[in-house]
């Protein structure tokens, strides 16, 4: 669940890339020396079409293969020279780079810069610009590193406990390629269900209207949870209550009797039983248990997502 962003380390003096695996379809088979010869690029013209592809970084050269293919498709990823090599140092600011970039706060070109800059030591913390382009971009202000990872770990949590994100999904504070598809998989089933007022751009990037309508659709749910008897005395938007979440869940999915779901999770099947539940309320249809007895009470006061 990691931002897919390759980091080439300098294995010694002469800039020779240390063979690393890259997936489980593609690796790097060989290493190729900064300086390009005759002989390299005689193989690279004869490579394009038998599974083999180059890829120039900033310094080095790398000849990917594919091993379940006759052809490359390169993936689209960023190819970063680490100067000193120690690229688990740089990596977290990487992931916060690439994070920013798909929520719309970094272009394309600005990404690479940026990438290219930290792995040459010049940038070592997020620009100050980042946090004035959020402001703009999502109405709120975030005032460090730290609030951003912890904003993005919300969204993270919004897609889980809405069923778009698995629980094998690392909660860790950056925006991976596997959040960016369940992003795009929530904007293309609420432009299908018609319940928010905007029609969202089916892009996978956490643009201000797909976060808002993330954070209303959950607000809604609990808000008929609570109608119905069901009240958080926690913050279901905090990593350390991610378990105790969907307990309160299964739970509700157990008292309420919802035939076909998924357990613990406020799937579209449960949403649409608590919401049917509530209507069957408020015209008396039914009032027992739901209503009277039959509830998850809680000795503390009831949580809401401001």
């Amino acid at each position: 669940g990691r931002c897919a962003v390759l980091i080439v380390a300098a294995a010694d003096s002469s800039h020779l890339v240390a063979a690393t695996r890259y997936s489980s379809s593609y690796q790097i088979q060989a290493v190729v020396s900064t300086q390009s010869t005759g002989e390299e690029e005689e193989e690279e013209d004869n490579g394009s079409s038998s599974g083999i592809a180059f890829i120039s970084s900033l310094y080095s050269r790398l000849r990917l293969t594919s091993s379940t293919s006759s052809s490359v498709v390169l993936p689209d990823r960023a190819w970063v020279h680490v100067t000193g090599g120690d690229y688990s140092a740089v990596r977290p600011l990487m992931e916060l780079i690439v994070s920013l970039h798909r929520m719309g706060v970094w272009n394309e070109e600005e990404k690479e810069e940026l990438l290219h800059r930290i792995a040459a030591g010049e940038v070592t913390h997020l620009p100050a610009s980042a946090f004035a382009r959020i402001a703009i971009h999502y109405g709120f202000c975030l005032k460090d590193e730290s609030a951003v990872r912890r904003f993005i770990s919300e969204v993270q949590l919004l897609l889980r406990h809405l069923n778009y994100l698995s629980v094998f999904v690392e909660i860790n504070g950056v925006l991976s390629e596997v959040c960016c598809g369940a992003i795009l998989e929530f904007q293309r089933q609420q432009n299908i269900l018609g319940e928010y007022v905007e029609t969202l751009q089916e892009t996978g990037r956490l643009c201000k209207d797909t976060y808002n309508c993330l954070r209303d659709t959950l607000k809604q749910v609990l808000a008929n949870l609570k109608t119905l008897g069901y009240q958080l005395s926690f913050n279901p938007l905090h990593p350390a209550n991610a378990e105790k979440m969907k307990d309160f869940v299964d739970k509700v999915q157990k008292n309420l009797k919802i035939g076909v779901y998924i357990r613990g999770s406020l799937c579209s099947v449960t949403r649409a039983a608590i919401h049917r539940h509530v209507y069957e309320c408020e015209v008396g249809a039914l009032c027992s248990p739901y209503c009277r007895g039959s509830r998850l009470q809680s000795s503390c006061s009831s949580y809401q997502i401001l």
